[in-house]
Formats: structure tokens, C-alpha cells, sequence
């Protein structure tokens, strides 16, 4: 499983003795780094500002970004598609418990959905007016925790059908 993604600015990387190499993007997989191809960023849209990207495997990856803006690729970063997410806030955080999460300004939480529709939706457990910034998922994805703004912590302990809301405590 893929641990860790590290990309490398162009403009400030260039030791070829770095991960990555320059511009590169290098994964950890438990099994020590593995390099994706040279021309990874260069397959990336630069008309936005992205906040997170986060890889299931080395084929399965998210982009999630400004106004809503999500990208998937499914051959490690060879070509990526973009899926609409229905909002227009800011989606600052991907994970990938056992779906596909997105979270962002305003509470914004969204669930990635391949069955019965295709698309992201609103995650109805998690009501807060607080950005949504941190998220983290356990190895075996079913325990996860949302964090942001004002200190609210959302938690799942069932890969995410269901989330609790730990803090500010609900009234």
C-alpha cells in the first residue's frame, strides 16, 4: 500500500541524489521509494491551486483543490480526468478510507461514491460551519478523524458510513 507521496518543487529541488530526483515525485510503499514518471506534474492542470493528492495504490490518485476542483487519474498520473464535486468551497483535504473522502471551507464533506451514481456527496453525519482541514485514516481504514477549524474533530470507526462529532460537542 502506498504510505507516502512526496512532490518536489522544480524550482527548489534539483540534487539528483533527493527522492524524487528533480521535479519528480518519488512514493513510499513500505518496500522503500519508488519513483512515478519524470513527466508526472507536467500531466497536472496548472489552472488552479491544489491542496491535497493522495494515492489508493500506485494507479489510483486524487487531486482535490480551489473552488471544488477534483482530479482522478487511474494509471499513476499518465492522464487524469476531472469528477465534479458539486461545491464551489475550497477542498483542502483527500483521504482514502475504505471510499474516497474530500473535505474543505465551510464544513464542506463529501464521500466519493462509485455505486449507484458516480460522483461526490454530501456526507449528512458531519455538520459543521468550520473549515475542514486534517484527515487520517488507520491502515486497516476503518478508524478515521476530520479536524479544523475552531478545534472540531469528526471520527468514523466504521471506514467512514458514519462520523461522530467528538468537538465542539453538539448542543
Amino acid at each position: 500500500p502506498l504510505l507516502f507521496l512526496d512532490i518536489i518543487d522544480r524550482g527548489i529541488d534539483r540534487d539528483p541524489e533527493y527522492p524524487g530526483g528533480r521535479g519528480g515525485v518519488a512514493a513510499e510503499t513500505g518496500e522503500g521509494l519508488v519513483d512515478f514518471q519524470e513527466n508526472f506534474l507536467e500531466k497536472i492542470p496548472t489552472s488552479t491551486y491544489w491542496y491535497d493528492i493522495k494515492f489508493r495504490d500506485m494507479a489510483q490518485g486524487w487531486i482535490v483543490g480551489l473552488a471544488g476542483t477534483t482530479l482522478h487519474t487511474g494509471d499513476g498520473g499518465q492522464s487524469w480526468r476531472k469528477v465534479h464535486s458539486y461545491t464551489i468551497q475550497n477542498l483542502f483535504s483527500i483521504d482514502l478510507g475504505k471510499e474516497d473522502f474530500a473535505f474543505g471551507s465551510v464544513g464542506t464533506a463529501l464521500r466519493f461514491s462509485e455505486n449507484p451514481e458516480n460522483g461526490w456527496h454530501n456526507i449528512k453525519d458531519i455538520e459543521s460551519i468550520n473549515w475542514l482541514r486534517g484527515t487520517a485514516f488507520s491502515s486497516d481504514r476503518e478508524v478515521g478523524w476530520v479536524v479544523g477549524g475552531s478545534g472540531t474533530i469528526f471520527k468514523t470507526e466504521d471506514g467512514g458510513q458514519t462520523w461522530q462529532q467528538l468537538f465542539p460537542p453538539k448542543q
